[in-house]
């Protein structure tokens, strides 16, 4: 609601109201009324005055800042909409997707998550974008079908969302050094396998560099087929991102977790 200078100029009384009814005409009157909570008594007597046909703009410029856009992810939303489209191939909408509320500790990013979108895709298209920078690196992974075999996942694609997750380079500071077993057991902190591989993409198409370039992510929101837990890395001797796996009992210094937050 503006705010006004004084007393008078705030919301009409009912007095006012019943003067401008009097004064302009019922049905004139009664559709500026209708708004009058945005308006001084002045300013709606002086809309009355400019006559009916200028209404219809008076009231858009009036009321513009009632319906202007208030979504703070809507750049966001719009940035992953491209990502999606020029490196995956996806036309997508990320409109009608629920936010959840951002962590205030760490820094963090929002990932969005299109639905339909499947492990095996995301690997290639990463994949293809490591290729476009450099011939020699690759994406490798010990499967050819991460679909068939990491079979259970916190959150999935069958439906679009989105997660905060940490944004460092190497896995969340808190869980380095823990295994899966200990820090995640029932796989609602970390990140699946599938938002690894987004997030390890669209890192790499802003910065050229990777996430664990000295450590191992576990994707801790997956488990492979037999019960163990996926991870990915950067190896550099080898010039390629790899997609792996290790027990769930597995723990190193280097590696741990990174943490996600759904709706």
């Amino acid at each position: 609601m503006k705010k006004h200078g004084t007393d008078q100029e705030q919301k009409p009384t009912l007095k006012q109201l019943e003067r401008l009814i009097a004064v302009f005409g019922g049905r004139t009157a009664k559709i500026v009324i209708r708004f009058w909570d945005n308006a001084s008594f002045a300013e709606i007597q002086a809309m009355l005055k400019i006559g009916e046909d200028n209404l219809g703009q008076t009231f858009e410029k009036l009321l513009e800042p009632m319906f202007a856009n208030t979504d703070p992810h809507s750049a966001q939303r719009a940035y992953w909409e491209k990502i999606f489209s020029n490196h995956f191939g996806l036309g997508v909408d990320f409109s009608g997707v629920l936010v959840p509320n951002q962590p205030t500790e760490g820094k963090r990013r929002l990932i969005f998550i299109p639905q339909g979108l499947k492990m095996n895709h995301a690997a290639e298209c990463y994949h293809k974008v490591l290729t476009a920078h450099d011939p020699k690196w690759k994406l490798w992974k010990y499967t050819n079908d991460l679909d068939a075999t990491v079979t259970t996942n916190t959150r999935t694609s069958a439906q679009s969302y989105a997660i905060w997750v940490r944004d460092e380079v190497e896995p969340d500071a808190a869980y380095l050094g823990k295994s899966t077993r200990v820090a995640d057991p029932d796989g609602k902190i970390g990140v699946t396998l599938l938002e690894r591989l987004v997030h390890g993409l669209v890192h790499f198409v802003e910065t050229k560099k990777h996430l664990d370039e000295k450590g191992v992510t576990f994707c801790t929101g997956s488990r492979h087929a037999g019960g163990d837990v996926p991870r990915m890395y950067w190896d550099p001797r080898r010039a390629e991102v790899g997609v792996d796996w290790d027990g769930l009992g597995s723990s190193d210094p280097r590696r741990g977790l990174r943490e996600a937050v759904s709706a």
